[in-house]
């Protein structure tokens, strides 16, 4: 049996691929965070963190590649206008 086969499991993976479609890839991780009630407490240092991350170039290091941290990292930070390729 495939996991994506599992009813949950395909209407997440088709919601996601929605919200991929419709607001980009970091808002469709934003919703999931959102979706799953989970609690989620950012804490930051510097007022201008929002600007820096939604307007200037910046590089996102995660230290757990295989882990959730690197989606919940993507899903907490505000939504880019423009994203380079």
């Amino acid at each position: 049996m495939k996991l994506f086969k599992l009813p949950i499991l395909k209407s997440i993976i088709d919601r996601f691929d929605s919200d991929i479609a419709n607001f980009g890839f970091q808002k469709a991780f934003a919703n999931i965070i959102k979706n799953s009630n989970t609690k989620l407490e950012i804490i930051k240092k510097d007022k201008s963190i929002n600007e820096i991350l939604a307007n200037k170039p910046v590089i996102v290091v995660a230290n757990h590649p295989f882990e959730i941290e690197p989606l919940i990292l993507l899903g907490s930070m505000p939504n880019r206008i423009k994203a380079s390729k």
